[in-house]
């Protein structure tokens, strides 16, 4: 990671540090507790990856597959006081992986020559997405039973993502990026049982950046015990010695521990 992309992550993250710690007053009604939770997301995966002026769909061209669903997540709601943000994080493995023919002209990928006939090419990817949130409530008296909290969400991708010629050389291209990002959340409860929901981060730089949104339904079903079912979609652009735009979306169902 370069010294400029240094640079432009801390003047993003005390900006909005800054914004956040505007909102002490919304805290006086807050409640302790901890979240704790597990989520499997049926996501699939688009976009498109540039690599020595060669550009391949992770779907259409290299057929990328999620062989790994699991998400895990943890919050903790801190209570009354301004000098202690709720915290929230986030862990989940992005295993990608295909063996797909791919054929054409004269392909050039990263050392890889592929010849103009049909070529078996093996991808993998690991990459890792990790999340932590600092966030205040939004003291907006006006929006009634809907909740609001606004914050500092720092995600950061690491890993890597391999293409290989079957029987041949292979491209590795390495992931280590650390995006702050604007995070926005939003809660209705519909009586003690039933909660709406929706939350969103978002950061663009340089021609890199990423964002992520979710919204559904969670049900308070016996005693500590939280069922939800939500939409989610990721976005990642990433711009190295290669450029990759990575989409992910799909349907999300978890299961959580609302200890207060």
């Amino acid at each position: 990671m370069t010294s400029r992309k240094l640079l432009r992550i801390l003047s993003v993250s005390l900006t909005v540090i800054a914004f956040t710690a505007v909102a002490p007053a919304a805290r006086a009604d807050d409640q302790q507790g901890f979240v704790l939770g597990y989520d499997m997301w049926n996501y699939k995966v688009s976009g498109l990856l540039v690599d020595d002026g060669t550009e391949l769909r992770l779907h259409r061209d290299l057929g990328l597959k999620p062989i790994n669903r699991d998400s895990f997540y943890l919050r903790w709601d801190t209570g009354p006081g301004w000098w202690r943000p709720d915290l929230s994080a986030s862990y989940m493995r992005i295993n990608l992986n295909c063996s797909e023919p791919v054929s054409g002209s004269a392909i050039q990928i990263g050392s890889i020559n592929l010849l103009p006939v049909t070529a078996t090419v093996l991808t993998n990817t690991g990459i890792n997405d990790s999340e932590l949130t600092f966030s205040y409530p939004l003291p907006i008296p006006f929006l009634g039973p809907l909740h609001s909290s606004a914050g500092l969400t720092l995600k950061y991708l690491n890993g890597d993502l391999n293409i290989q010629q079957a029987g041949g050389v292979s491209d590795y291209q390495k992931v280590n990026e650390l995006f702050p990002m604007v995070h926005l959340a939003l809660n209705l409860p519909l009586g003690r049982y039933v909660n709406l929901t929706t939350s969103g981060n978002w950061i663009e730089y340089a021609g890199e950046g990423a964002y992520e949104y979710s919204g559904g339904i969670e049900f308070r079903v016996l005693g500590p015990l939280t069922l939800s079912a939500r939409w989610q979609q990721k976005h990642y652009s990433v711009n190295d010695d290669y450029t990759l735009h990575a989409n992910l979306r799909g349907a999300l169902f978890g299961a959580h521990l609302v200890l207060e």
